[in-house]
């Protein structure tokens, strides 16, 4: 669905800024620009020196005011080229995002989309592969509840991209493993896909339409999805910290560029948080009407009520003990924080250019509370009954993350076996223990933590249209019911099986020196096979634990693609396969009077079903080929 030339504005009657709350003389006080950046002043370049953070961002507003947009700290060490609140440019990542669904809300409000049909009716060309009946929609993809798998694989690289997103989102696109609206799974291409229907029913190239549509209404001039020559001149120089010393980090392009492409600057997110704070209104032009700002404003749940879910691409939840919207970003040399708390007009962007360290929300926090006060006791936890589960066996026992399957195939047996349990299990009172605290029922099966600093934490089960408890949900991560064959402890024994079996074969020179030399070698084939198999599983598995162990997670080198020596490597699994049932075969139709040992034919056969385990178990774990699907 494509509506050419879509440029026309918003118009709408305007809505008045929310109300904010009252404010104590005190608070007042600390509240004023110059307080604010005394404060700032003295616990910045501490905080730069205790993390080894070179620079740092920060922009706050209120009422519709900027308080303070300021820089301490590099943006280049190596050129001492200061942090510039109005000058440099700075990657937010992930909070692009929001950007997003503020377009996608602009194009809601103009009946151009429904968040609540299915997405394919906006995709020209490709549909996402029918898995489930229910079928996703915007508002699965802006609440990461769509069900697909934030694998990653292939959505950096080094050099300037030149697939056009929406053939790169019909190549990559993650296989979608749980039912829409079931699950809580961050999914970079979800929102991206998101982004893609922005171009598909604008009819304008995604970052174009972000140019014209909501940069530039909101005056963010110095705002860009992508790097041009103007960006890059001003770009603070990214660093990773290790043992608090920052070292310089190359630039990457990532390619899911609605989810993660923004640049920015502190002065241009001053005035993105003014106008989601505000009336939708920039000076005489609304770019978003009063119905919008409100439903972007009011969290709808999809999979719960009690869960701190997304919402328009934004976490509701709390900040320093109070209500808030934010969302944070992260890209190899940068972390950043967006904070909106509606209620008291006040708004909250921190950036730092390192990654590896939590000066972003330390100093988000901080601001918070300097400029509002210590927030109020949250209201205490009203147990249902006497706060126990009424029925308890059907909610103890293990559950996994369902993030479990966003590795590629080669890196499962590695992530099952080294897994951290999500167990559910009751104190010597009957109450629900997890995570090692007490869960006291507030709902038919909704708990909240019973004591807890700051919000009750939330802890909720869903059943499955069996009505069998299937799903548990922990604040923002889900988790399912672990089925019994896929414990460690089966898996282990397995795996352990086939490959010691592999191994022994590969290296039977000894038993094989014992026999005759037309039975060694008929056997030698199924030895062959053995070695190429085993060679081709333990490698790729070693080559997983160490992108696990031995990478820091934003920098693991398959977010650049699966090099392709996996694929040759695990190639030999698929041809020793066919080389020890050939072996087998023909051991076992011995011909012309030859006599085949008994230990030749069953070490054979043993062999061969070492083999086809694997092959089962790599069935088992595997997942559905990423991409969209050509339209029927």
């Amino acid at each position: 669905m494509v509506l050419l030339g879509y440029v026309a504005s918003v118009e709408a009657d305007p809505t008045p800024a929310p109300t904010p709350a009252p404010t104590s003389p005190a608070v007042a006080e600390s509240s004023s620009p110059a307080s604010l950046e005394s404060f700032l002043d003295q616990i910045v370049p501490e905080r730069l020196e205790a993390t080894g953070a070179p620079g740092v961002l920060v922009a706050v507003v209120k009422d519709g005011q900027v308080l303070l947009v300021k820089g301490w700290g590099f943006a280049d060490v190596e050129r001492q080229i200061p942090m510039d609140g109005e000058r440099t440019i700075f990657r937010v990542a992930s909070i692009s995002k929001t950007l997003t669904a503020t377009a996608v809300a602009r194009l809601e409000a103009r009946g151009l989309v429904d968040l609540d049909v299915p997405v394919d009716t906006y995709l020209e060309g490709r549909v996402v592969p029918p898995r489930y009946s229910t079928p996703v929609t915007l508002r699965h993809l802006l609440t990461h509840t769509g069900g697909f798998i934030n694998h990653n694989i292939g959505r950096v690289s080094r050099t300037p991209p030149t697939e056009p997103l929406d053939e790169f989102m019909a190549r990559t696109m993650p296989p979608q493993l749980y039912p829409p609206g079931r699950v809580i799974l961050y999914s970079n291409h979800g929102n991206a896909l998101a982004g893609l229907v922005v171009q598909q029913v604008s009819g304008q190239p995604f970052a174009q339409f972000m140019q014209q549509q909501i940069l530039g209404p909101l005056g963010m001039a110095d705002s860009r999805f992508g790097l041009d020559p103007v960006v890059a001149d001003r770009l603070a120089t990214g660093t990773m910290l290790e043992d608090g010393v920052a070292r310089t980090y190359e630039y990457l392009y990532v390619q899911t560029t609605p989810a993660s492409a923004l640049h920015t600057t502190a002065a241009d997110m001053a005035r993105y948080m003014i106008f989601h704070l505000g009336d939708g209104r920039v000076g005489d032009r609304v770019v978003l009407d009063a119905p919008a700002m409100q439903r972007m404003r009011s969290p709808a749940a999809v999979i719960h009520s009690a869960l701190p879910e997304f919402h328009y691409a934004f976490v509701h939840g709390h900040v320093a003990g109070y209500p808030a919207r934010r969302h944070g970003g992260s890209v190899p040399g940068f972390q950043s924080r967006l904070v909106l708390l509606d209620a008291h007009g006040l708004g909250v962007f921190v950036g730092h250019n390192a990654y590896g360290t939590t000066l972003r929300d330390d100093l988000a926090g901080a601001i918070v509370t300097q400029l509002l006060g210590g927030a109020p006791p949250p209201p205490p936890v009203v147990p249902m009954g006497d706060g126990r589960p009424v029925q308890p066996d059907a909610l103890v026992g293990s559950y996994q993350r369902v993030s479990l399957r966003d590795t590629p195939g080669f890196c499962r047996f590695h992530t099952v076996l080294s897994q951290t349990p999500v167990e559910v299990g009751l104190d010597a009172e009957g109450f629900l223990i997890f995570d090692g605290a007490r869960f006291l029922r507030t709902g038919e099966l909704t708990f909240h933590r019973e004591r807890t600093v700051g919000p009750a934490t939330a802890l909720v089960f869903v059943r499955d249209p069996n009505g069998e408890i299937r799903w548990l949900h922990r604040d923002r991560q889900s988790a399912q019911r672990r089925p019994w064959h896929a414990a460690p402890a089966v898996q282990w024994p397995l795996h352990g099986a086939v490959l010691l079996v592999l191994l022994v074969a590969s290296v039977g020179g000894p038993v094989l020196g014992r026999l005759a030399p037309e039975v060694r070698q008929r056997l030698a084939l199924s030895v062959i096979a053995a070695r190429l198999v085993f060679v081709g599983i333990v490698v790729p598995l070693l080559y997983a634990a160490w992108i696990d162990q031995g990478q820091p997670p934003l920098m693991r080198p398959l977010r650049f693609g699966v090099p392709w020596w996996i694929h040759g490597l695990r190639a030999l699994v698929v041809v020793g396969a066919g080389l020890v049932l050939f072996a087998v075969v023909r051991l076992w139709r011995a011909h012309d009077g030859e006599v085949v040992p008994p230990v030749v034919r069953w070490s054979a056969l043993v062999i061969a079903l070492a083999i086809a385990s694997w092959l089962l178990l790599e069935l088992y774990w595997s997942t559905p080929a990423p991409g969209l699907i050509l339209h029927p």
